[in-house]
């Protein structure tokens, strides 16, 4: 039976490994065997194995997360470098050469490694779950295996040289929304390359997760009576959760009865705004109705547990998960309106749409439900 071989780059659970793991329960396991390569040990891998798939975890790094060596750093403060950052033109130019540097010594030794597995495996197909930009070091090992290669596309990408070269390595992109195939479009990648395919749940296996839902308030010290608002998603800049925090501070005073949650982990380089959410939260007298969950297993049961969901995302987001999880439990949502939420949020119908990092908008949402 033909094998394909899925390739997990990300170094933290999200949508997009929630997205594979509903691949692999769905995969017909009579046309195809499920190995699953993870960069990362995450939360996510017992689930991988619990759907079917083999796994392995390679435990390597991706060249962005490497500390730098004080050859670099060196290089990064010096003058003349700081300078050349100072420019658009120079500033594409650093970081250029800085990914070919990075490139050349890790991303290339790495996919040796990955490829010599891919062989080991015997690999039919492989699967790169991420975007070209993020997984070139699985599609140079799949080049490098020989064997064909699928791109899934779960975010937005910017297509330098070393991506467009890469391209050349890959057989099929899969699209999440028909914003980032539009995206990919617009930098030249012919509509021929890809084929768009919008996230899925299965309605049952979603619902059933949801059970239990009923006692989260209990959980966090809450009567049944409140009016519980939820924002899911990591705990990143982009995400929103200050301009979550900003709404609940207009709204407060009218809604005695709003509790908060902020549902999400944080990568080791967002600790810095995890601590400045904690502090905003305090100077704006919130400590008693947020509360921060940080990773949760049962995601389903929290947004079961939810009135509202609110999504808040500052910049485009590709897909948005979370929404068609709360349609699936009939959740109502405001949402930021931009990138793909727009193709699964029907302003007025299926949720509300407010623009994007407008607290006042989010604020004035909610409350009207």
């Amino acid at each position: 039976m033909p094998t394909v071989v899925f390739i997990e780059a990300a170094a933290m659970p999200g949508g997009s490994s929630e997205s594979l793991l509903q691949l692999l329960q769905a995969l017909n396991r009579r046309r195809w065997t499920p190995h699953v390569l993870t960069f990362a040990r995450t939360n996510v891998l017992s689930a991988f194995a619990a759907a079917g798939a083999t796994t392995e975890c390679l435990d390597i790094a991706r060249p962005n997360d490497l500390p730098r060596g004080r050859v670099t750093e060196a290089a990064r403060r010096n003058p003349l470098t700081q300078q050349l950052q100072r420019s658009g033109p120079g500033r594409r130019v650093y970081h250029g050469v800085g990914f070919t540097l990075k490139f050349l010594r890790h991303s290339v030794p790495q996919a040796r490694h990955i490829a010599a597995r891919l062989r080991a495996l015997d690999a039919d197909l492989v699967h790169c779950n991420g975007r070209v930009g993020f997984d070139h070091i699985g599609i140079l090992a799949a080049a490098l295996a020989g064997r064909p290669c699928v791109v899934h596309v779960r975010d937005w990408d910017a297509l330098g040289p070393v991506e467009r070269l890469l391209l050349h390595a890959v057989d099929h992109l899969i699209y999440i929304s028909k914003a980032i195939a539009a995206d990919h479009r617009r930098q030249g990648v012919a509509p021929e390359r890809g084929t768009v395919i919008l996230n899925a749940l299965d309605l049952a296996a979603y619902r059933a997760r949801a059970a239990g839902a009923e006692s989260m308030r209990r959980e966090f010290g809450w009567d049944e009576d409140v009016w519980l608002v939820g924002l899911v998603g990591r705990v990143e800049a982009w995400k929103g959760q200050r301009i979550f925090l900003q709404a609940l501070s207009q709204l407060r005073a009218d809604l005695p009865q709003l509790r908060a949650l902020i549902v999400g982990a944080s990568s080791p380089q967002s600790s810095g705004y995890w601590d400045e959410l904690q502090q905003m939260t305090r100077d704006l007298d919130l400590t008693d109705i947020v509360r921060f969950t940080g990773y949760r297993a049962d995601t389903p049961r929290v947004v079961g547990a939810l009135d509202v969901l609110a999504h808040c995302s500052t910049t485009p987001e590709p897909f948005g998960r979370v929404l068609i999880e709360a349609g699936a439990l009939a959740k109502p949502v405001v949402a930021a309106n931009a990138g793909g939420v727009p193709e699964i949020v029907v302003d007025g119908v299926t949720g509300l749409l407010v623009g994007p990092g407008d607290p006042t908008a989010l604020a004035t949402a909610l409350r009207g439900l």
